[in-house]
């Protein structure tokens, strides 16, 4: 055999290892195989088997888990089903598919492939029939699913005081909404127990309410208790809590939870390793520092006589500790049309820590700004913002490039060369965006600005719905 042919021997053996075929392959799924549009397509074929094959009464997926293993025209696998009970726990079932035809059609094919399932619910005795290969190490992980992927026991110290967040917080919630007051017709609540404080069985916890006679968000706070730190024979986050004041004055608030009015410091709470804390200070700086965002954004547009300014939604912050706030906010620029971008700021602040009162018996800061700026571009953005970009849990972990947008004199130049323009459909259903506080200015922008047309919206979800149908048909079986 010649060199040449010896050579093309090998890269055809080269080629065959990194295109494996559907039906013909053993082992983990392919993640890099040369025939990845094939792959994508068995991919698609076996969520399309298990959600449209399945009849009542059987169990549903919810999510695919590991391991997955692939043995000729099968492959057997762990999925999530939502259990019978109420207790918020998933059965961890072992699932077994066969591809039903190794008819994949020509290259230009696009269609899923066909699968059908075997089994929503295998036995022991079927993964060993149908999928026979699969490694010894990698066997027992198909029956110890549940317990590889258990969160750990929530644990609550008697003794204990603070903020519950985190594993704590999710697993009081379900409790909390438990014990939610039955509210008369009208009446709309908004983050119930946000945020929520516990001392040692004391729960001190806050909520927003708006009723027909005073529909602007106001603060209220409740009391509850948790008899016991076990969770009820109910299962996962079911915790024996009941109320003792749904509508708790600061006054009572304090007495069932004394240690809040001492909670936190502003340098501990703006910290990026705190930021699942970051609720009650931003609301803080949020109060000072929106009307100041506003004005200084009316005062570098004054000069442009024909522009007025809006405000579209909350802004978001990325403290820097104590005396600087980085974040970005919405704004729509208002002349014969409307356009819409959303700016990056850096903020100067000083904070002065008010005592607990008749106002709120969470703690709450006194915000004034001392200056704001718009950064021109990324660089400068991440030169006074560098949490930004550093990881948790000295930073934020994001990328400047994607939290700018564009810089107020690059808004205030697109809109006046007529970029990115504002189209409004009539009858729009998309809900607006509001201030989730009754102290935020009320000037909010109510009718969604939409980058396209309503005809060009049509024709695009048209369009998306054409490729979804090709995406969900599947190929014929055998």
């Amino acid at each position: 055999m010649s060199l040449s042919a010896i050579f093309a021997t090998l890269l055809a053996g080269l080629a065959l290892q990194s295109a494996p075929v559907p039906g013909q392959y053993v082992g983990e799924w392919p993640q890099a195989a040369e025939n990845r549009a094939l792959w994508v397509r068995y991919q698609m074929g076996l969520p399309l088997a298990m959600y449209q094959d399945r009849s009542d009464g059987e169990p549903a997926l919810q999510a695919f888990a590991d391991p997955l293993f692939l043995d000729h025209r099968h492959i057997c696998g762990v999925y999530m089903s939502v259990g019978d009970d109420d207790a918020q726990a998933y059965d961890y079932l072992i699932f077994i598919t066969r591809l039903a035809s190794l008819d994949f059609g020509d290259e230009t094919e696009a269609r899923a492939l066909a699968v059908q399932v075997v089994s929503r619910d295998a036995s022991e005795a079927e993964l060993d029939e149908y999928c026979p290969n699969i490694p010894a190490d990698m066997r027992a992980d198909f029956f110890n699913a549940a317990e590889r992927y258990r969160q750990p026991p929530v644990v609550f110290d008697p003794e204990g005081a603070g903020m519950l967040h985190s594993a704590q917080g999710r697993a009081m919630m379900h409790s909390l909404y438990a014990i939610m007051p039955e509210w008369p017709d009208g009446t709309h609540v908004f983050n119930w127990g946000h945020p929520v404080y516990r001392e040692g069985a004391q729960i001190c916890a806050e909520y927003l309410l708006s009723t027909p006679s005073q529909r602007a968000w106001q603060a209220h706070w409740f009391v509850a208790r948790l008899d016991s730190f076990e969770e009820t024979e109910a299962g996962p986050n079911h915790w024996p809590v009941r109320m003792l004041n749904s509508d708790a004055s600061p006054e009572d608030v304090l007495e069932a939870c004394p240690s809040l009015a001492g909670w936190g410091d502003f340098q501990f709470l703006t910290t990026p390793e705190n930021w699942f804390r970051a609720a009650i200070p931003n609301r803080a700086i949020e109060r000072s520092l929106t009307p100041a965002l506003l004005a200084r954004i009316d005062h570098e547009t004054s000069s442009e006589a024909s522009i007025s300014v809006r405000y579209t939604g909350p802004p978001s912050f990325h403290p820097q500790g104590v005396s600087r706030v980085c974040g970005n906010i919405g704004v729509r620029l208002i002349s014969e049309h409307q356009t819409q971008s959303r700016l990056a700021f850096v903020a100067e602040i000083d904070a002065t820590r008010l005592p607990p009162g008749d106002s709120s018996p969470f703690p709450t800061w006194n915000v004034s700004v001392n200056d704001i700026s718009f950064p021109e571009t990324p660089a400068a953005y991440y030169e006074s913002c560098p949490s930004l970009t550093l990881d948790p849990p000295e930073g934020f972990g994001q990328n400047p490039e994607h939290m700018v947008g564009v810089s107020l004199t690059d808004a205030i130049g697109s809109h006046l060369r007529g970029d990115r323009i504002c189209h409004f459909w009539e009858d729009d259903t998309m809900p607006p965006r509001d201030a989730e506080r009754p102290d935020y200015p009320r000037d909010i922008a109510v009718e969604p600005c939409r980058s396209v047309s309503y005809d060009r919206h049509i024709q695009i979800v048209d369009d998306v719905n054409a490729s979804d149908r090709r995406r969900t048909e599947r190929m014929p079986a055998d």
